[in-house]
């Protein structure tokens, strides 16, 4: 009797130990789903620019997406924030992007991406009208248009207004709907993205005048990890069931 219980804890500390195992394997890339508040808000880059109006896209944007932590650093910024790997999607460069796999919709129009870069600005951004720089974490899905590197932004059009990047950062002290902290350390990528709430912004451009941007923006960003099981964590947990199918058996016989 003895004999069995004791072999009965060994196959559960075995199946006990491939799950932690599974569960403590390299955490990168990382599925995340991202919501947003409802109300949309924004406007024109400057005076006498067209823009669409925010309220057009009222309800709120959701969706899907991967981020990946170990992606390199690229360059050092005038800012002095870190630029990590992403204009170009992992499939045709080989390199590890920050953002991949983007997938949402907002107001009824879809908007998707292959990848993405991240910039991580520790005490760098100065806000308007501030003396003091403070964190800066943005996921931007296309370079500027300034950049000669390739956009693989799949948006939609608004009338006059054309989709040219999706946007989520998060700006230490902003207040809406709650206060961004103090959060970053350093110039890394952080290993999972913030739990407090931050700013999406879809940036437009007017057709056949690429000067004429402006922005819709919406609060209440929040992105959560999705569960999702590997293909190997699936076989160590076969493996793990199977141990204790084995042990079953034999304590029956």
């Amino acid at each position: 009797m003895v004999a069995a219980r004791i072999a009965r804890f060994g196959a559960t500390a075995a199946f006990v130990t491939m799950i932690a195992l599974a569960g403590s394997a390299d955490a990168a890339p990382v599925k995340y789903r991202f919501t947003t508040d409802a109300a949309a808000f924004g406007g024109p880059s400057g005076p006498a620019i067209p823009f669409p109006s925010p309220s057009l896209f009222d309800g709120g944007t959701s969706g899907t997406f991967v981020y990946d932590s170990e992606a390199p650093f690229v360059l050092t910024l005038a800012d002095g924030a870190s630029l990590y790997s992403g204009a170009i999607p992992s499939s045709v460069s080989g390199i590890t992007t920050t953002l991949s796999d983007l997938s949402g919709t907002v107001a009824g129009f879809s908007f998707s991406d292959s990848g993405g870069q991240g910039i991580v600005g520790n005490d760098s951004f100065l806000p308007s009208g501030s003396s003091t720089k403070v964190d800066f974490l943005q996921l931007a899905f296309d370079p500027p248009l300034s950049s000669p590197a390739p956009r693989n932004l799949a948006g939609f059009t608004v009338g006059e207004f054309i989709l040219i990047n999706f946007r989520m950062f998060w700006i230490e002290g902003q207040t809406t709907p709650g206060l961004v902290p103090d959060f970053l350390s350093d110039q890394d990528l952080p290993a999972a993205l913030p739990s407090f709430t931050g700013r999406v912004a879809f940036d437009f451009i007017q057709t056949g005048n690429p000067a004429a941007t402006s922005f819709v923006f919406f609060d209440g960003l929040r992105v959560v990890p999705v569960a999702v099981t590997e293909p190997a964590t699936l076989a160590l947990l076969g493996a793990a069931l199977a141990s204790l199918g084995l042990s079953r058996r034999r304590k029956r016989r």
